[in-house]
């Protein structure tokens, strides 16, 4: 296994074009706030502009962070990035294992229990996603599932569990009591007050799931 349960960090934030800064400056301010995971999730410039932008920010990051970069593992492994985050409709995952070889750690979202187990048992999966699990102010395309899927999840798998969607300092605490290792933040890092603001409570919530 490359990846163990105890090597996710209960938050793992990704990255929004709409934040106000450029994204070298909005990793920065996420690692200074104590971040060892982070997805950049910008699909809204050119190649050669993320390219630049994330082998910038890849370079310049302590080694104990983890950069994950979503949908494309071209990108990824081109900047050197820890990761990949894939979906459905990406590059299948058997493809990307095949194309990154063990250089790259993958992930992979999930909308129900049943294709949660599915990827779980697949061994070029390092960590699966599952959600929306509450109502998401990013991304409105699907029902919420709620907390319950996260337990069943866990009950049929030991493989790292991510919970996505609508997740913030009020309900962070529940979501990694239920079974999830990690909680992928968007919404309520940019929602309102700093980002480092944002990022401390939601680890101070996290701690609470202890």
């Amino acid at each position: 296994m490359r990846l163990r349960r105890e090597e996710v960090p209960p938050i793992y934030p990704l990255t929004h074009s709409h934040a106000g800064m450029t994204l070298e400056q909005l990793v920065t301010e996420l690692v200074a706030a104590g971040s060892r995971w982070i997805q950049v999730r910008e699909k809204s410039t050119s190649d050669i502009h993320r390219f630049q932008e994330l082998r910038v920010i890849a370079a310049s990051l302590p080694s104990l962070v983890r950069l994950f970069v979503n949908d494309r593992t071209d990108l990824a492994l081109a900047c050197q990035a820890d990761g990949v985050h894939l979906g459905d409709e990406d590059l299948p995952v058997e493809e990307a294992r095949r194309i990154a070889g063990e250089e790259l750690l993958i992930g992979y979202s999930t909308h129900s229990v049943e294709e949660a187990l599915e990827a779980a048992a697949r061994p070029e999966i390092d960590y699966v996603a599952i959600g929306p699990i509450f109502r998401s102010s990013t991304k409105d395309v699907r029902t919420p599932l709620g907390i319950r899927p996260i337990e069943q999840i866990r009950r049929g798998t030991d493989k790292p569990l991510v919970a996505i969607g609508g997740i913030d300092a009020t309900n962070v605490s529940d979501v990694l009591r239920a079974g999830a290792d990690s909680a992928a933040i968007i919404g309520a890092l940019y929602s309102e007050g700093s980002i480092r603001d944002a990022v401390s409570r939601l680890h101070d919530a996290a701690e609470r799931a202890r």
